[in-house]
């Protein structure tokens, strides 16, 4: 279940990225039972685990009358509420390949409210980085077509790069190149592809941190997009105690480089705590 994985000592630290995204399926309540294969073949396109899993090369095994075989998660929804297994067939585990030193990766999503929404667009990256270059790559997008999206293009055009802004563009527009979304309520068709081009670079970036430190070669004078992480008290009557976790708001905001040492620095947000520490960043050009 979700909640065991949450638990899990090892799994976040290989697949925070796919961690992230299955916790995002359904409340507290719902992840003591939920699980990824659940998710999975509910065979919706907005479903929260599956770019992750695909963005991973996640494989599944299926067993039905006719055995076992191994499938690529990409490979199940065939649709809306479709999947390509046989009768008889269900999904009974999953399996995640081994990770080079140097990977990450990262789930992002976009939802009208804070929590416990349906995802506009998902978008899901792993990535291997070896003396500064990319080596490996692999990007997911759910919630604009008919079925989640290996953009293949995408990691085409990360691959053999530093990471560095025409890659990161090259890479956005390869993912909004395959949207073919729907207009809802939740979203435009304009709308979900341009954010599925921001939710690329964005999710790149923060995959890339665990790997590279500060997610980026930059220089004073560069602009940056840093992730601020602010934590709120929890709410409470006069007279009562807090209880569970403080609240965590994350902000995307444009902010000069004003100096490099061991850390970035730059200038928080307004309303950020004094506290507050910028998590990941890209440059907006390379050093030399």
């Amino acid at each position: 279940t979700g909640m065991q994985l949450h638990d899990h000592p090892t799994f976040k630290k290989a697949w925070p990225g796919v961690l992230e995204a299955i916790n995002l399926i359904g409340s507290k309540q719902i992840q003591g039972r939920a699980s990824a294969g659940g998710n999975l073949c509910n065979a919706s396109p907005a479903a929260d685990s599956v770019p992750a899993l695909v963005a991973a090369g996640a494989t599944v095994t299926v067993q039905g009358p006719k055995g076992r075989r191994e499938v690529p998660v990409e490979k199940i929804p065939a649709g809306p509420g479709r999947m390509t297994l046989e009768p008889g067939e269900i999904v009974v585990s999953f399996t995640l390949p081994a990770r080079p030193a140097g990977s990450s990766d990262a789930y992002l999503r976009l939802i009208p409210r804070t929590e416990m929404d349906i995802a506009v667009v998902g978008c899901g990256v792993s990535l291997t980085m070896k003396g500064g270059t990319c080596t490996a790559a692999r990007v997911s997008l759910g919630a604009v077509a008919p079925t989640v999206l290996l953009v293949e293009a995408a990691a085409k055009a990360l691959v053999g790069t530093k990471l560095d802004a025409n890659a990161l563009e090259a890479a956005a527009a390869a993912c909004r190149a395959v949207c073919k979304p729907i207009d809802d309520k939740r979203g435009t068709i304009v709308y979900r592809t341009k954010i599925a081009g921001v939710l690329c670079k964005r999710a790149i970036t923060i995959a890339l941190n665990p790997v590279t430190g500060i997610g980026g070669f930059v220089r004073p004078g560069d602009t940056v997009d840093i992730l601020w992480t602010v934590q709120l008290p929890v709410p409470t009557a006069p007279g009562r105690k807090a209880e569970g976790e403080p609240v965590t708001l994350t902000l995307f905001q444009d902010v000069p480089v004003l100096a490099i040492n061991s850390e970035l620095l730059g200038r928080p947000p307004a309303g950020a705590a004094p506290a507050a520490q910028p998590r990941v960043a890209f440059a907006s050009s390379t050093a030399p």
